[in-house]
């Protein structure tokens, strides 16, 4: 029996064997069937139930708290009936514990699967109602193409290469009927992406002590996916930082995992500290904040699907695709109701959503 770690698990061997540190030899001084199989099936569940001492790795038993396990013992004939009912329930309880588990899987996604839904109902336009008084959407795409004009004027961002078409390559009809005031657009007219440094242009040879002066923080994907800025483990050189400014990350920016776990979306705190993304990160640059809300919940639906197959690790798509991935978008006033429905959705499912037992 396994007395260390994992404790309680049983076997009866018929044939010669040796045993290391963590397994403890019972010998019954009874070898009668019907006795054995009772020891079997009880002092395994005993021994999961006895006092255990605390080790480094986890629980453990000891020979003493073994051998003073205390084990009630009908007589033979009733251990027998004992046994044979057990085995009779056994098909029972295993296929209890798959109704479980079935149900335990279900409680744990249950609240990202309403997420979901919620979501997709909002990017059809569902969620909430049209007004007609709204300022329809091609509106707002005017003030953002006026905006990433003057953002190609002042250099921060390089003018668009010659396209065929805008949203080339998008199902339009994938969306279905476009509400009232809505646009289709590609979210290259909407925002700009860069992804990060080359594996050999952020090397851990570059990297420095948290210690040294004027430091500054590699941004990873850890930051994220789980949503926060603060978990830092790699940092450059103010100098290296200068080299590689055009990774630079700061608050206010949009950033995205684009390497395994692909399309968590994360927009950094306005006192976020200053630093420089790894390779597994892109940045997303908004020509407008007026649609920054809307536009942090569709991105993760819309960049998830789109993956680079071609490599071992899955990666996202290459910019090219991911700018002419089509988005339908309101008017600047239904934007602002949609997130604040989605708010107040997410609270109600975080109040109701069931806790893994």
């Amino acid at each position: 029996m396994s007395f260390k770690l994992t404790i309680g698990k049983t076997s009866i061997l018929d044939i010669p064997a040796y045993f290391n540190e963590a397994i403890v030899a019972i010998k019954p001084f009874l070898v009668e069937r019907s006795h054995l199989d009772f020891l079997f099936t009880f002092i395994g569940l005993l021994a999961q139930l006895a006092p255990k001492t605390s080790a480094i790795k986890g629980a453990t038993l000891n020979s003493q708290k073994i051998a003073e396990i205390f084990l009630p013992v009908p007589p033979l004939a009733e251990q027998a009936r004992i046994v044979a009912r057990l085995e009779e329930l056994e098909p029972l309880v295993a296929r209890y514990g798959e109704l479980e588990e079935r149900n335990r899987k279900l409680d744990e996604g249950i609240a990202d699967r309403l997420k979901k839904s919620v979501l997709k109902y909002a990017m059809d336009g569902k969620l909430v109602a049209q007004d007609p008084d709204d300022e329809p959407a091609s509106e707002l795409l005017k003030r953002i193409a006026t905006e990433k004009a003057a953002l190609v004027r002042e250099g921060k961002i390089k003018p668009d290469k010659p396209a065929r078409g805008e949203g080339e390559g998008a199902d339009k009809n994938y969306y279905g009927n476009l509400p009232a005031g809505w646009a289709f657009v590609a979210l290259g007219k909407l925002c700009d992406f860069k992804k990060g440094p080359f594996g050999s242009s952020l090397t851990k040879a570059m990297f420095v002590q948290n210690s040294a002066p004027n430091r500054i923080k590699v941004y990873e994907q850890c930051n994220v996916i789980q949503k926060d800025w603060k978990l830092s483990r790699y940092y450059v050189s103010f100098q290296q930082y200068l080299r590689m400014s055009s990774f630079a990350v700061k608050g206010g920016d949009i950033l995205v995992s684009c390497a395994g776990t692909i399309g968590k979306v994360y927009s950094l705190p306005p006192d976020a500290e200053i630093g420089i993304m790894n390779q597994a990160l892109m940045k997303v640059t908004l020509f407008s904040d007026d649609c920054r809300s809307f536009l942090l919940l569709a991105l993760p639906s819309l960049l998830i699907g789109e993956s680079n197959r071609g490599s071992a690790i899955k990666n996202i798509a290459p910019l090219s695709v991911i700018k002419k991935k089509t988005v339908m978008l309101p008017g600047k006033q239904e934007q602002f109701r949609i997130t604040n429905r989605i708010a107040q959705i997410d609270d109600v499912i975080g109040q109701l959503e069931i806790k893994p037992r």
